[in-house]
C-alpha cells in the first residue's frame, strides 16, 4: 500500500547508498536530464525489484524461473533484481570498472554478477532462464529515460527495437504494460494516496511502478479488469462527501461559538422574551446584537463540505447539545436567521414565520416544539440518498484517460456556477460560498484564486463567488497539511512510487551544510536529515505527478506566507541543498504556489524559486552547484548568531552583494560576506571568531566553482600562513594583518587612469604592499617569494573583476578579499591546515 515502508527495499536502498560516494551519487547521469547516478540507479533498480516481484506473483513459470536465478547465484532474486538494476550503469563512474568492482565487494555480489546482470539493461537476452531478470531490468532502464516527457511516450519508446521484445515477453507472465494520465492540479496530490491503494491495487491486479508529471505507469495482470471511471468517481466521491467525527466535532463547536456569544440575553429569553428582544428605550434589538455576523456564519457555509448525512448530524448536535438545551431561543434563531444566504427563507417559512423583526418571538409559547419542526425541515432538504455529484463527475470524467474504462455519463445540461478557484464549471445545486472557502483556509484563501488580480472589493463580491466542492475539499485538508510556502521537489522523469515511500526527512537536529563528498552517500544523507524508516511522513508526495511538497515549517520554524518575498527565501534557501541531496539530488523550488513545478530540463540538479539569484545559477556539475548553495547555508548559519535580531536585513545585504559579486565569478559569491564599511565587521572582534567556523568551508567551495576560485584560495592561504610565522604580537589587529594588502590595493585602484599596461600595475601594486609588509615585519628569502607569488594572482583577479565590473564593484570585492585574509589569518593561527 503507498506510503507503507517496504523492508526490504529500505534495506536495499540503504545498503546501495552505503555502497557509493556522495560524489559518485551526486555525479550526472544523463545528459538530457538533472538524473543523478544515485538517483537513477536507485530508481533502475526499484522498478527491476517491482517487476521481478510481479512477474514471481503473477506466473508460475516466472516464480521457477526465478527461484532457480536465485539457487544458482546463491542470492534472493529480489537482490539479484535490484542489484542488476542499481549497477547497469556502472560504466559512467569515475574509474569506471575497478569502481563498479569496489562497489559490488560492499554489496557482497559475486565477481561473476558485474558482467552478468547488470549488462542485461541494454544487452541481449543471456538465456531463457535469465528471461525475467532481464525483462525487468531493461523494462526499468527503458522508464527512466531522459527523453519520457509523459506517461504517453513510454509507450512509444516501448514499442521501439530496443525495448519491444522485453515488453512481448512480459506476455510470457501474464503481465503488460499500461497507464493512466491524470491532471496535475492539487486535488490528485491530496487525494492520490486513496486512488492508489484503493484502485491500483495488488488485489485489482495492478503493480503501480512509476508516477510522471501527469499521471502514472503501471503492471496489469491480464486477466485484470480495466479501472472503471466510475470506480475512481466513487473512491473520490467518498473522499470528498463523507467526513470524520473530528470534523464534525469541529462543525459543532463553531456554531455553538456563535451561539454562548450572547448567553445572558439568550438566558433571559427563557424567563421573559419581550424583555429580551427590546433595549433600555425600548426599540426592540437588531439581529446583530445577539447572533454578531462576526462570529456567526450561516450554517450551510459552515457544513457546505460535508456529506447529507453529516449536515444532518451537526444539527441533530446543535439542537440536543446539553449546553444550548439551556438557550433554545439562541438556537432557535441561529436556525431562522443564519441558516443560508442562498435560501435565507426555507426555515422562516417552514416554521410560518412572516415577521422580518424578531417580535416573532414574542408568540412563540413551545420553543422545543419549533427545534423539532426545524429537524423535520432538515431531513427533508437533506436526503441520505445524496448520489453522486455531477461536478466531480464532470472533473473525472475530464481529468482521467489512458488504460480506464469510460463508464461514466456525459453532463450534457447547463452548469449552474463556475468555481472562483479553479474555473471548473459547478453542477451543483447548492455549491459552498467563497466565505467558507476562506474560513477552512484561516483567511488566507486569496493565495488560492490566481485568476482574481484585484481583491480590494472582495467584500462586495464575494457573496456572489461559488466554490467547487473538489477546492473546498482541498481547502479542508490544506488548512492542517500543506498551508504554504513550501518546498517543492521534482523528479525527471519520474519516480519509482515505492522508491518514493521509503525516503523521508526529520530537521529536528537543525541545519547542516557540512558534507564530505569522499564519504558514503548514506552517510551525507543521514547527516542532513535524511530517513529510511517507517514512520508518519513529512514529506507529501504526489502520486500522480511526480513531486513531493514539504511544507516550510516542516525545516524551519516559519510562519504561514502567502506571498513568498525576498526575506522568506533568504531563511529557507539554507534548507534546499539539503532536500535535494535527501531526495537523491533532485531539483527543488521554493514556492508559495503549490502549482509550481521546478524547471527540469536542465542537465544539472536546479535550486531555484520565485526569485532567482545569480549566486543560486546551476553550475559545471551538480557536486558544484550544491556546495555553492551550501555555501550560503554556512553563512546563514553564521549570520544567525552574528545579526540575531536584525537578521532579515543581514541577509537582504548578504544575498544582494552575493548576487552582484557572482554576476563577475561564481567564487566571489561563496566569498560575499555581506557586511562592510559601518558594520560589525570593521569594528567587532566576535564578528570574525564567529565566523571562522565556516571559513574553511566557504573558501574550500570558493576553490571548487571556478579558477578564479582556486587562484584565490591558494593565495591567501599562502599569504596567511607566512603572517603566522612572521607576526610575534600576542595581540593583532586586523590592521596588522592587511593593512599591507589594503595600501596596495590602494595603489592599483589609483593608477588605473595612469598606468595602462596590466602587468606595470599589478607589479607596481604588488611592490607597494611588498614595501608596506616589509617595513613592518622580517620576511626571508622563501617567504617574500611566496606573498610576491601570491599577491601577483590577487591583483590579477582584481584586473579581471575591474573589466568585469564597475569600478565601485571591483572596490568592494577587492574589500571583501582583505577581509578573507584576516578571516584566514585568524583560522591557520588556531591550527585550521585548510
Amino acid at each position: 500500500m503507498a506510503g507503507e515502508i517496504d523492508e526490504p527495499l529500505r534495506s536495499l536502498v540503504r545498503k546501495s547508498l552505503g555502497s557509493i560516494t556522495l560524489r559518485q551519487g551526486v555525479k550526472e547521469a544523463k545528459y538530457k536530464s538533472p538524473q543523478s547516478y544515485a538517483f537513477h540507479s536507485l530508481s533502475v533498480g526499484t522498478l527491476a525489484l517491482d517487476i521481478c516481484r510481479a512477474i514471481h506473483s503473477s506466473s508460475e513459470l516466472g516464480r521457477s524461473q526465478l527461484e532457480k536465478l536465485s539457487e544458482n547465484y546463491k542470492l534472493p532474486y529480489e537482490e539479484l533484481c535490484f542489484y542488476g538494476g542499481f549497477l547497469h550503469d556502472w560504466n559512467k563512474l569515475e574509474g569506471k570498472e575497478d569502481a563498479a568492482k569496489e562497489i559490488a565487494k560492499r554489496l557482497g555480489l559475486p565477481e561473476e554478477f558485474l558482467f552478468r546482470f547488470p549488462t542485461m539493461a541494454e544487452g541481449p537476452l543471456p538465456d531463457n532462464l535469465h528471461m525475467p531478470a532481464w525483462v525487468s531490468i531493461k523494462l526499468a532502464d527503458m522508464l527512466m529515460i531522459s527523453d519520457i516527457g509523459s506517461v504517453k511516450d513510454v509507450f512509444y519508446h516501448a514499442s521501439s527495437d530496443a525495448y519491444r521484445n522485453a515488453v512481448e515477453a512480459l506476455k510470457n507472465y501474464d503481465l503488460e504494460l499500461g497507464y493512466v494520465s491524470s491532471t496535475f492540479r492539487l486535488f490528485t496530490l491530496i487525494a492520490s494516496k486513496e486512488l492508489l491503494d484503493k484502485t491500483f491495487s495488488k488485489d485489482a491486479g495492478y503493480f503501480p511502478l512509476m508516477s510522471y508529471y501527469d499521471g502514472l505507469v503501471f503492471l496489469r495482470r491480464k486477466n485484470a479488469q480495466r479501472i472503471a471511471l466510475s470506480k475512481v468517481l466513487e473512491v473520490l466521491n467518498k473522499e470528498i462527501f463523507s467526513s470524520s467525527s473530528e470534523g464534525i466535532d469541529e462543525k459543532v463547536s463553531e456554531i455553538k461559538r456563535c451561539i454562548t456569544n450572547k448567553e445572558d440575553l439568550f438566558r433571559e429569553m427563557s424567563i421573559d422574551v419581550k424583555r429580551a428582544i427590546y433595549d433600555d428605550e425600548g426599540k426592540i434589538r437588531q439581529l446583530n446584537a445577539l447572533l454578531p455576523s462576526k462570529v456567526c456564519k450561516p450554517f450551510e457555509d459552515v457544513v457546505g463540505n460535508l456529506d447529507n448525512k453529516s449536515k444532518l448530524e451537526v444539527a441533530r448536535r446543535v439542537i440536543n447539545d446539553k449546553d444550548l438545551k439551556e438557550i433554545p431561543f439562541g438556537v432557535l434563531m441561529y436556525f431562522v436567521h443564519k441558516f443560508s444566504k442562498n435560501d435565507e427563507d426555507y426555515i422562516r417559512n417552514g416554521l410560518g414565520i412572516r415577521e422580518k423583526s424578531l417580535s416573532y418571538l414574542e408568540s412563540i409559547t413551545d420553543v422545543h416544539e419549533k427545534l423539532n419542526k426545524i429537524l423535520e425541515l432538515l431531513e427533508k432538504r437533506y436526503q441520505a440518498a445524496q448520489g453522486v455529484d455531477k461536478t466531480l463527475l464532470y472533473y473525472v470524467k475530464r481529468s482521467f484517460s489512458g488504460d480506464v474504462l469510460d463508464d461514466l455519463p456525459s453532463t450534457n445540461e447547463r452548469p449552474k456556477d463556475y468555481c472562483v478557484v479553479c474555473g471548473m464549471p459547478i453542477y451543483s445545486d447548492n455549491p459552498v460560498r467563497f466565505v467558507q472557502y476562506a474560513s477552512e483556509l484561516k483567511g488566507k484563501a486569496e493565495i488560492w484564486i490566481p485568476r482574481e488580480k484585484g481583491l480590494e472589493e472582495i467584500d462586495r463580491v464575494r457573496d456572489s463567488w461559488k466554490v467547487c466542492p473538489i477546492c473546498i475539499y482541498e481547502a479542508n485538508l490544506m488548512k492542517d497539511r500543506v498551508e504554504p510556502p513550501y518546498f517543492i521537489v521534482t523528479f525527471y522523469p519520474g519516480i519509482p512510487i515505492d522508491l518514493l515511500n521509503v525516503i523521508d526527512f526529520d530537521f529536528s537536529q537543525g541545519l547542516k551544510y557540512y558534507v564530505d563528498e569522499g564519504g558514503t552517500y548514506v552517510d551525507a544523507f543521514e547527516k542532513l536529515g535524511g530517513r529510511l524508516e517507517s514512520y508518519k511522513k513529512k514529506a507529501m508526495p504526489a502520486y500522480f505527478s511526480s513531486k513531493v511538497i514539504v511544507k516550510a515549517k516542516e525545516a524551519i520554524n516559519f510562519k504561514l506566507s502567502t506571498r513568498l518575498t525576498k526575506s522568506d527565501l533568504n531563511q529557507l534557501l539554507p534548507y534546499a541543498p539539503m532536500l535535494s541531496i535527501i531526495f537523491l539530488t533532485s531539483p527543488v523550488l521554493i514556492s508559495s504556489d503549490i502549482h509550481e513545478i521546478p524547471i527540469v530540463h536542465e542537465n544539472i540538479v536546479s535550486i531555484t524559486s520565485t526569485y532567482n539569484y545569480s549566486f543560486m545559477k546551476p553550475l559545471d556539475s551538480n557536486l558544484n552547484t550544491l556546495y555553492s548553495v551550501f555555501a550560503y547555508s554556512a553563512k546563514y548559519d553564521a549570520m544567525r548568531k552574528i545579526c540575531k535580531s536584525d537578521l532579515d536585513n543581514c541577509l537582504g545585504y548578504l544575498t544582494a552583494e552575493s548576487d552582484l559579486y557572482s554576476s563577475v565569478d561564481p567564487a566571489l559569491g561563496v566569498l560575499s560576506i555581506g557586511m562592510g564599511v559601518g558594520t560589525p565587521i570593521d569594528n567587532d572582534e566576535k564578528f570574525f571568531f564567529t565566523f571562522l567556523p565556516v571559513s574553511g568551508f566557504l573558501l574550500k567551495v570558493a576553490g571548487m566553482v571556478s579558477k578564479m576560485g582556486e587562484n584565490i584560495r591558494s593565495s591567501i592561504f599562502s599569504i596567511a600562513y607566512v603572517l603566522k610565522d612572521v607576526i610575534k604580537s600576542q595581540k593583532v589587529s586586523k590592521y596588522d594583518v592587511t593593512g599591507f594588502l589594503r595600501e596596495g590595493i590602494d595603489v592599483f585602484f589609483r593608477t588605473s587612469s595612469v598606468v595602462k599596461d596590466k602587468e606595470d600595475r599589478i607589479g607596481i601594486s604588488v611592490n607597494a604592499s611588498i614595501a608596506s609588509l616589509e617595513n613592518k615585519y622580517s620576511l626571508d628569502d622563501s617567504q617574500r617569494a611566496r606573498v610576491y607569488s601570491a599577491l601577483q594572482n590577487i591583483f590579477e583577479a582584481l584586473h579581471r573583476i575591474e573589466e568585469q565590473a564597475d569600478r565601485s564593484l571591483a572596490i568592494s570585492i577587492a574589500n571583501t578579499l582583505s577581509n578573507w585574509l584576516y578571516i584566514a589569518y585568524k583560522s591557520v593561527s588556531q591550527g585550521d591546515k585548510s
